[in-house]
């Protein structure tokens, strides 16, 4: 199990780092989406610079708190899991990588 761990997390940084290339071009710095403009920065700043984010990202009922480590750390439990999945089905040869998988 121990020798199979790397490669199977080899596997998820290459399924995450292939799907991020092929989707949206990753965006950088401050997203003004995130900004609640209907709030006034001088009387609740954490409103207007985080209304945005709260109306469209409400914390999950499972979960005390929420934010972007928490989305990507869900996106790429995801994607391990359809890799792993598509591994299960695929008729690979005994004691092959895929078949370890």
């Amino acid at each position: 199990m121990r020798k199979s761990l790397p490669i199977l997390l080899l596997l998820a940084a290459c399924a995450t780092q292939q799907s991020a290339t092929q989707s949206t071009p990753a965006s950088h710095g401050f997203d003004v989406a995130n900004v609640d403009r209907s709030a006034s920065a001088c009387t609740d700043f954490y409103q207007y610079a985080n209304g945005g984010w709260l109306k469209a990202n409400p914390i999950p009922a499972a979960y005390s708190r929420w934010g972007n480590f928490n989305v990507v750390e869900k996106r790429n439990v995801d994607k391990m899991h359809t890799l792993l999945d598509e591994a299960a089905k695929a008729n690979a040869p005994a004691g092959s990588t895929q078949q370890k998988v």
